[in-house]
């Protein structure tokens, strides 16, 4: 498991330094607005993940507690061929709807004040039909970290992560810094990420003696665990990208792009506890496949929780403290580090609280508790909405920072102990978490 821990510290370090590079470049070639509707993009695109159900990590699961079991992995095949399908129809539907609501979504839901709306509309579009591609890959990723085969799964992600990034800044400078020409390669980088996933994938599962087939008795098999799961992601993600969905509407493309920055600052905070989940996740649910093996369990529990800590408060404590300095330094913009700076340290504040529950949560997810974090996330949208509401409407883009925080305050206060407690073997007391 180090060497998969190190695999994902090295891919999310080269991902956050190639986008590090990347956002004065966008910034500079297309400008702040223009920077907004790429986060509207980023927006979107997890929104749209509200109807994925759960399914990527459903096979993370499945694949890591089978890998003990070799009988098993012609059922497991044929629930990726199912789960495939399933995936590429959603995603072609969902790009359908984006494409034809582009007008739409343009002239009543963006606030545009200089961009043409020609352009705006065309940039919507190619954002729809980038989803048909973008959709299927957390399949794919699923299927290689239930495998364990993380070194693999960065190397590809690297790959694919500097064709996207480096290739989008040479459109800008060489061919033509607009929005069509940017979102144009988007789409052609999101052709080749999906390729290069699904035929990876497919070379490393098991083979068996034969194909991989659409099959409704494997479906079957998870169908409840993923809908529990489905229903809990929806409202994550709902809650995860609530601020930027109210802002896209609430204020305009610019004062959207500089929030837009910030959350990118934040954004790379959030990395190196991800590469920690990721690696956990799959040991987490072996152990849990196996019984007797409490104390192991317990041990990665803890050992899981020290890293979190160690890794994050300092590191977001040095950000929120110096994020005008850090942004300054980064953009060689006054006015935009200014207008970020205060933003972004609100919401690395509330990431840093957010990362804290990583470990519990993934526990609650590999035990196949997977409508705890339905019902969680449920009630902190019927509190946190109206008080995004509100914020927003006070504060402008810091109000949704500061309702971020609020709420990974409560989570920290309430939900920790509730998950420790339910998922620990005896039930360990909350102070013996960390």
């Amino acid at each position: 498991m180090a060497l998969n821990i190190v695999a994902n510290f090295f891919g999310k370090f080269w991902l956050l330094a190639i986008s590090i590079i990347a956002v004065p470049v966008y910034i500079d070639q297309l400008g702040v607005e223009a920077f907004g509707l790429i986060g509207f993009f980023t927006m979107l695109l997890a929104t749209l993940q509200l109807l994925e159900f759960g399914f990527g990590v459903v096979i993370n699961r499945e694949i890591a507690q089978t890998r003990s079991e070799p009988d098993e992995f012609q059922n497991t095949r044929d629930l990726v061929r199912s789960l495939e399908v399933i995936y590429w129809m959603l995603g072609l539907l969902l790009a359908a709807l984006v494409y034809g609501a582009a007008p739409l979504i343009a002239t009543q839901w963006l606030n545009n004040e200089h961009q043409a709306t020609e352009h705006v509309v065309n940039a919507i579009r190619f954002m729809g039909l980038i989803v048909a591609f973008q959709w299927p890959i957390s399949l794919y990723v699923g299927c290689l970290t239930g495998l364990e085969r993380q070194v693999l799964l960065n190397l590809l992600q690297i790959v694919l992560g500097t064709l996207r990034t480096v290739g989008a800044m040479g459109i800008l400078w060489w061919v033509s810094p607009t929005l069509e020409a940017f979102f144009a390669w988007q789409l052609v980088a999101a052709a080749a990420s999906v390729a290069g996933f699904a035929i990876v994938c497919w070379q490393i599962l098991p083979h068996r003696r034969r194909s991989a087939k659409y099959s409704q008795v494997a479906l079957r098999g998870v169908w409840r665990f993923a809908m529990g799961l489905g229903a809990s992601g929806a409202v994550t993600f709902l809650l995860s990208n609530l601020d930027r969905l109210i802002l896209s509407k609430f204020i305009s493309l610019t004062a959207f792009g500089y929030y837009n920055v910030a959350n990118q600052l934040n954004t790379a905070s959030r990395m190196l506890p991800a590469a920690v989940f990721q690696a956990f996740f799959p040991r987490f649910s072996a152990l849990y496949a196996q019984d007797d093996k409490p104390h192991e369990l317990v041990a990665l529990y803890h050992q899981g929780s020290q890293l979190i800590s160690l890794l994050v408060f300092p590191a977001a404590m040095t950000l929120a403290l110096f994020a005008p300095e850090i942004l300054q330094m980064w953009l060689q913009n006054e006015q935009v580090a200014r207008s970020a700076a205060p933003i972004a340290s609100v919401l690395i504040l509330g990431s840093a609280l957010n990362a804290a529950l990583g470990i519990p949560y993934e526990m609650t997810v590999a035990r196949g508790w997977s409508m705890y974090g339905f019902y969680q996330n449920l009630v902190s949208a019927i509190v946190v909405v109206p008080l995004m509401l509100a914020l927003v409407w006070g504060q402008g883009a810091l109000g949704a920072a500061v309702a971020w925080l609020i709420l990974n305050i409560g989570y920290l206060a309430v939900a920790a102990p509730i998950m420790a407690r339910k998922t620990l073997p005896g039930g360990l007391r909350f102070c013996s978490v960390w």
